[in-house]
């Protein structure tokens, strides 16, 4: 492996955080800097050669904007959804909780980038991730996935428990049942079971009924108004 450039990370939220972790795993030091900090930010910036911009994205082009001294650094932001001809987007295709993972759980991640591979490999020998570039205009359309495929779930699991509580069981027995799920998704060629599959109507009806008045309802309603007539085996 090439010589590890020095890496600057701004930002102290759970990206950051994660990040850094990750660089430490991989015996690599990484300097650090946050707003709070009673710290030279400039200093900083001219002792780093790469500088990732683990903030928000709606900071991130304000942010290098307003610092001169990053348009001669590698900067580098975390968003899947914002594109700048200045920064390397490299988006790690993982929901990031507070608790850190373990190497083999960073280096499993899929690597989504704006730029050419080329590029990613002359400035990162350091990581091994599989990595997969898109054209800076599909970002959106990408990201948008991302959150639908992996926010949306949660925001219905969420109302779920909220149910499930009110019957005085606890979420815990969706485990098995979801992990199941998941794993049908990716290893069977057709993994979706279900009253609107099998164009019950009786139990959707029934269904139907017993959701009334909760937000689940119109949802509910919304999924089978928009697959009913979908061949989905």
């Amino acid at each position: 492996m090439r010589r590890v450039p020095k890496i600057l990370v701004i930002g102290n939220g759970r990206m950051a955080n994660h990040w850094r972790h990750y660089l430490q795993l991989l015996g690599i030091h990484s300097d650090h800097w946050y707003r709070s900090l009673d710290i030279d930010l400039n200093c900083k910036i001219r002792s780093a050669e790469q500088i990732f911009l683990a903030i928000s994205d709606s900071a991130i082009l304000d942010f290098y904007h307003s610092n001169p001294l990053l348009k001669d650094k590698t900067c580098v932001h975390f968003s899947g959804s914002l594109y700048d001809a200045n920064l390397l987007g490299i988006h790690f295709l993982q929901s990031f909780a507070q608790k850190l993972y373990t190497l083999s759980d960073y280096q499993s991640i899929p690597t989504i980038i704006d730029f050419p591979k080329e590029i990613y490999e002359k400035n990162f020998p350091y990581l091994n991730n599989e990595v997969y570039q898109i054209p800076p205009i599909q970002k959106p359309l990408y990201h948008a996935l991302c959150v639908v495929s992996g926010n949306f779930p949660q925001l219905l699991w969420h109302d779920c428990e909220k149910l499930l509580k009110k019957m005085q069981l606890p979420k815990k027995i969706l485990k098995p049942y979801l992990n199941q799920c998941v794993t049908n998704f990716f290893s069977e060629t057709a993994p979706l079971t279900g009253p609107i599959v099998r164009k019950d109507l009786v139990t959707i009806e029934s269904n139907q009924k017993s959701l009334k008045g909760s937000r689940l309802s119109s949802i509910y309603s919304n999924f089978y108004n928009t697959y009913k007539d979908e061949e989905l085996q």
